[in-house]
């Protein structure tokens, strides 16, 4: 009876050792929940390689990301070769440069609308016509930024790892849970990160299929994310515009509706 006791004893101890959250484990989820709720996007990173295994880890939380159907309809292009990224970024000028529906012929007349400054359209919807829906991905228009960035902030060329983002026509909101995914990993694993989508229009412009070739983009997909990530530069004054800049985030109260029952 006593050696009955003493087994049933001991594996309630064990049950209860291997259930039991780590302090420290607990402090790690307190941490994460915090990062989610407020993930900051880095402007600035060094040029300092991210590790295979990280690399690896950030992809595999991309792969993971919930599908619709499970249909797991993108790809991802891992880009650390600088040179890769300047050839992508030439083609971010306005020269020929198409909503990838449109055929070479492009815009009526055949020529390109003048941007101003020589500058991207911004939010002038009769630069492009049919709107921000004429073709491009996720309704997106071409933004207001040189190819390598928006002023000082973080464009194309100034992170060490960039992973370019493809999906099918339709599955835009799969491919954006999967980039999310891979920002916060990277993000949780000590990395700064930043998604940008204005590569996007010279990845689906009238290179399309020279980039999609260079980068092992799939058949029917189009580019619709990139996401860099690299170790954040500190020594960067972080009174500077690129941050004192940003965008401050709308309140709840604009953003959401709450149903509840009676």
């Amino acid at each position: 009876m006593k050696r009955r006791i003493c087994f049933v004893l001991s594996a309630a101890l064990m049950l209860a050792l291997l259930t039991t959250v780590p302090a420290s484990a607990d402090s790690g989820m307190t941490e994460a929940a915090a990062l989610v709720a407020d993930i900051p996007t880095t402007q600035y990173f060094t040029m300092d390689a991210v590790a295979d295994t990280d690399v690896e880890k950030i992809l595999l939380a991309g792969i993971n990301a919930p599908s619709a159907m499970n249909t797991q309809p993108w790809h991802f292009s891992v880009v650390t070769d600088a040179a890769v990224l300047e050839e992508i970024a030439s083609g971010m000028s306005m020269g020929g440069m198409k909503p990838p529906s449109m055929p070479d012929s492009g815009f009526p007349g055949g020529e390109l609308p003048t941007p101003p400054d020589g500058a991207f359209p911004g939010s002038n919807d009769s630069a492009f016509p049919g709107g921000p829906d004429a073709g491009f991905p996720g309704g997106m228009q071409p933004q207001s930024v040189p190819a390598g960035g928006m002023g000082s902030k973080a464009g194309l060329t100034d992170a060490p790892l960039a992973i370019v983002v493809s999906c099918e026509r339709g599955s835009e909101l799969s491919a954006g849970l999967a980039v999310q995914n891979m920002s916060v990993e990277a993000q949780l694993l000590g990395y700064g990160s930043k998604i940008i989508s204005s590569p996007t229009i010279a990845l689906n412009g009238s290179r399309q299929a020279e980039f999609a070739e260079l980068l092992g983009i799939p058949d029917g997909q189009t580019a619709v994310a990139v996401l860099l990530a690299g170790y954040e530069d500190t020594g960067v004054d972080t009174t500077s515009d690129a941050y004192t800049g940003a965008t401050s985030r709308s309140p709840m109260s604009e953003k959401v509706t709450f149903v509840k029952a009676d």
